[in-house]
């Protein structure tokens, strides 16, 4: 089975997706109740929006996190892996 390779312009382009992701929805407009049918459900609707934005801003920071994660165990791999070496 090959080894998963996830080069770090994938995981950029992951990051700005979730970036651009995470611009609420209504930010371009109101929810006015008159829209929606009733204050409950504009309400609804602002608070549903900010979390959706809340996650995205958490999961882009997640996959820069990972992606410095990922470097700094590939580093040590390759570290292990020529001393193994040289060792023989």
């Amino acid at each position: 089975m090959p080894d998963l390779k996830i080069t770090d312009v994938e995981i950029e382009q992951t990051v700005a997706r979730l970036r651009e992701a995470s611009v609420a929805a209504s930010a371009g407009f109101a929810l006015d109740p008159t829209v929606t049918g009733s204050d409950a459900v504009a309400a609804a609707l602002g608070d549903a929006d900010a979390l959706i934005e809340q996650l995205a801003v958490g999961l882009a920071g997640v996959a820069e996190e990972a992606s410095a994660d990922a470097r700094l165990i590939g580093v040590a791999l390759t570290d292990i892996d020529t001393r193994l070496a040289g060792s023989r």
